[in-house]
């Protein structure tokens, strides 16, 4: 609970209220990432069977992204290097 701490020192938030006013910052929060992460996401162009390939994220796309690995080929021979 230390992290709900600081809505405890706003008038008339009880622990409930703090925590739950946390959880949406936090949700707001992941939610700005993804807009960003997605904003990046289609300047670039990936084959459709990377950006679908399954356990890739959001995140991992745009690290890979970065290097310039756009499609999956360029991401297996990142094991050859």
């Amino acid at each position: 609970m230390q992290i709900c701490l600081r809505f405890l020192k706003i008038e008339g938030f009880d622990e409930e209220t703090s925590t739950e006013t946390y959880k949406i910052e936090q949700k707001n929060s992941f939610k700005k990432k993804q807009r960003k992460f997605l904003k990046k996401l289609k300047n670039w162009v990936y084959e459709d069977d990377l950006a679908t390939h399954k356990g890739l994220s959001l995140g991992m796309l745009l690290i890979l992204g970065e290097d310039n690995i756009k499609t999956l080929k360029d991401f297996a021979e990142l094991g050859y290097g």
